[in-house]
């Protein structure tokens, strides 16, 4: 099978590489178009297979927008040319890859709070691949699986972290650390309208954190406080070491707060995402079986983070976290479980059924 990957973030190249990696090792073709976003082609550079770049992510959201017609012809003229046989990404950049090829395409993805991607989606995708959690409904084509993204490379037998991040971040063994992660807000869908941290919260939050452990701060996009915490310039591949290694993590953006729970650390959320009515499942299920802090105000954040830093809250009970993890399926083996269905089948929905332990 010829098999298409669309990459637009770092966080998909994690969530796809594998699959690609395992695909290709088991004799199919796959070809990878990916964006120059973030630390997103570093991250492809370290992976064992070949990309190909169309695009650039660059600016604000205005920005993103005036760049959509062109990034998606180019999208639609090279995926021409590859002609492949099935597409994976992340919505409406894979759909229409798969649709000027007249072939299936399917979004895995975690995102709820993304109407105007799912609604493009839902007329040129053909199918929709999501965590149970996911609290949108995508009609029938819509396949739901236990667990998270993030376990297509957290999972126990994808990840084994390597304390060689520790001599490259500055830290003796047993030495404690937090990393501090701040989002810039600029995805064009899903980010509209959200808020994180203000720049004094910020600094608050760094300061008195450093008063009982080494902190680090993680920007995305433009470093408005660059002065704050310990440099973090570890290569972006090392992240969920240092993750793993961490004894706190907290942030106002969403996925690597999904990763540090898979990895045991503690982890505390707060943004203006958070709340019964717009939150992503996803995290809300975090929260409810007492993997994450997911808060909404700063201050109870700050105080949630100094209470793990002195040591006056016990940490999340890991016996929980197997659990979740032993319940939970793991995406890679289903991407690659639906190309080898497909390719027997040749029908996309029979082999999702196939593959896939529930649907909407």
């Amino acid at each position: 099978m010829k098999c298409l990957f669309l990459i637009n973030t770092p966080a998909q190249v994690h969530r796809f590489k594998n699959s690609i990696q395992e695909l290709e090792a088991r004799g199919h073709t796959v070809t990878v178009l990916a964006r120059d976003d973030g630390c997103a082609l570093r991250l492809l550079d370290a992976c064992a297979f070949d990309y190909e770049v169309y695009g650039r992510r660059e600016g604000d959201r205005k920005q993103l927008l005036k760049n959509l017609p062109s990034q998606f012809a180019r999208i639609a003229k090279r995926s021409r040319e590859i002609s492949p046989d099935i597409v994976f990404g992340h919505g409406t950049y894979s759909a229409i890859a798969g649709f000027v090829n007249f072939i299936p395409s399917i979004a895995v993805t975690d995102d709820d709070n993304t109407p105007i991607d799912h609604a493009i989606t839902r007329v040129l995708g053909d199918a929709f691949l999501t965590p149970d959690a996911f609290r949108a409904e995508l009609g029938e084509r819509h396949y739901r699986f236990r667990g998270t993204t993030e376990l297509a490379y957290l999972a126990p037998k994808m990840f084994d972290p390597d304390k060689q991040v520790l001599e490259e971040l500055g830290v003796d063994e047993g030495e404690r650390y937090a990393i501090i992660r701040f989002n810039s807000f600029g995805g064009l869908d899903h980010d509209k309208g959200a808020s994180g941290f203000t720049d004094s919260q910020k600094r608050q939050l760094v300061r008195e954190l450093e008063e009982h452990m080494m902190v680090f701060v993680s920007w995305e996009g433009r470093q408005e406080g660059s002065d704050l915490g310990q440099p973090f310039d570890i290569h972006p591949d090392m992240m969920h070491d240092a993750l793993a290694f961490a004894d706190l993590v907290v942030s106002d953006t969403q996925t690597i707060i999904t990763e540090s729970a898979l990895l045991g650390t503690p982890a505390i959320r707060s943004n203006s995402f958070v709340g019964e009515n717009n939150d992503l499942g996803y995290l809300v299920e975090f929260a409810e079986l007492g993997l994450i802090h997911n808060v909404s105000e700063f201050d109870r954040a700050l105080e949630i983070a100094l209470e793990i830093a002195t040591g006056e809250r016990e940490g999340l009970l890991k016996d929980k976290l197997q659990e979740y993890i032993d319940c939970s399926d793991n995406p890679t083996d289903l991407i690659v479980a639906i190309v080898e269905a497909y390719a027997d089948t040749g029908d996309i929905n029979t082999s999702l059924k196939k593959c896939v332990h529930s649907d909407a």
